[in-house]
């Protein structure tokens, strides 16, 4: 029975381990492993801090309804009421009350039809709740919160019956949960990025048209003239990332180029630095290795850090934008289709994706090796602390009355005297 209990204990115990490889600052910490491995989730910052994981595939396939947070203060994920509906490639937006919209995205299975129906997660209840179907179904598209507390989808994959995508933008009022279409026709693709900018549009750029290779042409949202405005581009590209920087840059690197023909796709290395409201666009230095389906992250020092990518075993990198110069950093990693979710104290947390399905990372800009693990190790001590007490007091009461009884034995002298 305490061999079991301590065999448990440790293995509770997350896979620890510390990494300063490379020329850039920084180190990657194993972080606590996922109960259920996921790729094509969604992964959002709640207000607290922590980090809600939602939907996704089990990687076999089949899509998942569960949710699990994360808690960066004690290196602990927990998990969160499901949803009603399993989904994967659907989008999960912070709304301004902290509430979380989850939209879209595909059954899974051998159907994978994508749906329109919506949820809305509620933190401080651990609960989800119907939200108003979208009005059309989708998957693969993209959902940013405007200034105004309204939701603007634009884009994904309809239903299979319908060989066209949906050319069709909706916008999500949570105040009154009622979906509307948004007016002018939207850019039909899907796997496009979205960005945010400051003055409240929203600039779209990559993805493709029904599998026929990605899409030529950038577009500019105007939210308070309804306008959709054309921008150029230059490689054409999806799976790519687009990563705003200061003063309304956007940052386009890697992706499916044109001619993808398996098995050896066009994959690119090269990367581009848009200036959305002026309609420019420069190319930056390419990537040390070609990348598409990874993420990339603005830190707080400015640099951006780009992780993962399918075909690809190599260490992560580091970009940076007023010297346009890579740096490498940490050992390299076989990981795509997860989540980076930039924490309040500037950490990055890496969740998911194939290659690494149950397993979450840590790369901490400013941390050292020696910090890092003790970091990631502390609630696990604690807790393996707790359990090694209660097996020892278990057995010391079990043996006690039996040592007791020995020690108080009268003592033959001639077993102690040679």
């Amino acid at each position: 029975m305490y061999s079991a209990l301590l065999a448990a204990a440790f293995a509770l115990l997350p896979l620890s381990f510390t990494a300063k490889t490379g020329d850039a600052p920084g180190v990657w910490s194993a972080a606590a492993s996922l109960a259920t491995g996921r790729t094509g989730h969604t992964a959002t910052l709640l207000r607290d801090g922590r980090v809600l994981l939602v939907g996704g595939d089990d990687g076999l396939g089949h899509a998942l309804a569960s949710a699990t947070v994360f808690d960066p203060r004690l290196n602990l994920w927990r998990p969160a009421a499901s949803m009603r509906t399993a989904r994967v490639a659907h989008s999960a937006t912070l709304l301004p009350d902290g509430r979380v919209l989850v939209a879209g995205g595909f059954t899974g299975g051998d159907s994978l039809e994508s749906m329109a129906g919506a949820e809305i997660y509620d933190p401080a209840a651990d609960r989800w709740k119907d939200a108003a179907p979208m009005l059309y179904p989708r998957a693969r598209h993209t959902a940013t919160l405007l200034p105004g507390g309204k939701v603007l989808v634009v884009g994904g994959i309809g239903p299979i019956s319908e060989a066209e995508l949906p050319s069709v933008a909706e916008l999500y009022d949570p105040a009154v949960d009622r979906w509307t279409a948004a007016p002018g026709e939207a850019p039909a693709r899907e796997g496009q990025s979205a960005v945010l900018l400051s003055s409240g549009q929203v600039f779209l750029v990559g993805g493709q048209t029904g599998g026929l290779g990605p899409e030529d042409g950038a577009v500019l949202y105007d939210p308070a003239s309804n306008i959709w405005i054309t921008r150029p581009t230059g490689t054409p590209r999806f799976a790519q990332t687009a990563t705003l920087l200061p003063r309304d840059r956007v940052l386009v690197l890697g992706g499916f180029g044109p001619e993808v023909l398996p098995p050896s796709p066009n994959l690119l290395s090269t990367g581009e630095l848009h200036r959305p409201s002026e309609g420019r666009l420069s190319a930056i230095a390419e990537m040390p290795d070609v990348r598409a389906e990874h993420s990339a992250t603005l830190l707080e020092s400015g640099q951006v850090l780009v992780v993962g990518g399918a075909y690809l075993v190599a260490p992560s990198i580091l970009y940076d934008p007023g010297t346009d110069r890579w740096r490498t950093t940490g050992p390299p990693i076989k990981r795509y289709g997860h989540t980076a979710t930039l924490l309040r104290d500037g950490r990055v947390l890496v969740a998911g994706g194939y290659g690494a399905l149950t397993s979450a990372v840590i790369y901490d800009p400013a941390g050292s090796a020696l910090a890092g693990s003790a970091v990631l190790w502390l609630p696990a001590a604690v807790f393996l602390t707790a359990v090694l007490f209660t097996v020892l007091t278990a057995l010391v009461r079990r043996h006690r009355a039996p040592l007791m009884a020995a020690l108080r034995a009268p003592r033959d002298p001639d077993r102690w005297i040679e």
